[in-house]
């Protein structure tokens, strides 16, 4: 009896960490285009409850959706997008001390030649890289 549970005490345990490590290694490359998933199906609503804390706590959903809507909407759809640059800062004004990355896509769309798009994140309290911002420059 004593050697069936140790096994399963041991999977369970492999599982626990896997799951953890799958939490924290999560990148702000791959956060940005899940976020930008959504906002391309224009899923604003869904796009705001998976931003950081700092953000739901900052800016109401619907002001959210006026904000990605404003800048996403008129773009059309999206025909190709690839990563430009990630860049890395440990403290940004007026906002809490922590990690934030900026990720910018080169984007062409539908209604317009080329577009970059900027994704602002944060590594926000649970260990995951959560946007903070939205725009097209």
């Amino acid at each position: 009896m004593r050697i069936a549970v140790i096994p399963g005490l041991i999977l369970a345990m492999i599982a626990a960490c896997s799951s953890d490590v799958a939490k924290t290694s999560d990148s702000p490359q791959s956060a940005a285009e899940a976020f930008l998933a959504l906002v391309d199906q224009g899923n604003y609503q869904e796009s705001w409850s998976e931003a950081s804390s700092w953000l739901r706590d900052n800016v109401d959903a619907s002001q959210w959706a006026e904000h990605a809507g404003s800048y996403r909407q008129p773009l059309g759809i999206v025909k190709n997008r690839k990563l430009d640059s990630i860049e890395f800062q440990g403290s940004l004004e007026d906002m809490p001390d922590g990690k934030y990355a900026f990720v910018i896509f080169d984007s062409s769309l539908a209604d317009t030649s080329s577009a970059s798009e900027m994704v602002g994140l944060m590594l926000d309290e649970d260990s995951m890289w959560r946007v903070i911002g939205y725009q097209t420059l």
